[in-house]
């Protein structure tokens, strides 16, 4: 993950509630990195784009930690089961397309600065993401 999100998951927190947020995301990214059982509707979700054209091409996906208020971290893969975290949203400003859309582009913007003329991996099926430990729930795709 960039190094403002890590710092926000870890900077103390004043409030009882968002120091409880902070650690069911940390708890929330755990699963993921010790390869526990995920899936792509509830744990982690494509963003869908619906400016036209194709709506899952980008590879932008959000982790969704439950905990509120709720959170979405946004990032792409490098390569099959390599996750980086670039961009982070409450869930609730999160109204409307257009703000889904920026976080999307933000978060490949995030990319594109840092690993310049690197494409984003993509695939078609969630076993080209995650390999051995998901399970396909999201019906909005394949």
């Amino acid at each position: 993950m960039v190094t403002s999100i890590h710092e926000w998951l870890h900077k103390p927190a004043k409030s009882q509630r968002i120091r409880e947020l902070k650690a069911a995301a940390r708890a929330h990214f755990s699963v993921f990195v010790k390869e526990q059982p995920v899936d792509d509707l509830n744990f982690m979700k494509q963003i869908e784009d619906r400016r036209g054209g194709p709506k899952f091409t980008h590879g932008v996906w959000s982790f969704r930690p439950r905990f509120e208020p709720q959170h979405r971290f946004f990032g792409v893969f490098a390569r099959p089961d390599w996750f980086i975290i670039l961009n982070k949203q409450l869930r609730a400003n999160l109204d409307s397309d257009a703000r889904w859309h920026s976080s999307l582009d933000k978060t490949l913007q995030i990319w594109a600065t840092m690993f310049p003329g690197l494409p984003v991996y993509t695939g078609t099926q969630l076993k080209h993401y995650v390999t051995n430990n998901a399970s396909h729930q999201d019906v909005r795709w394949y």
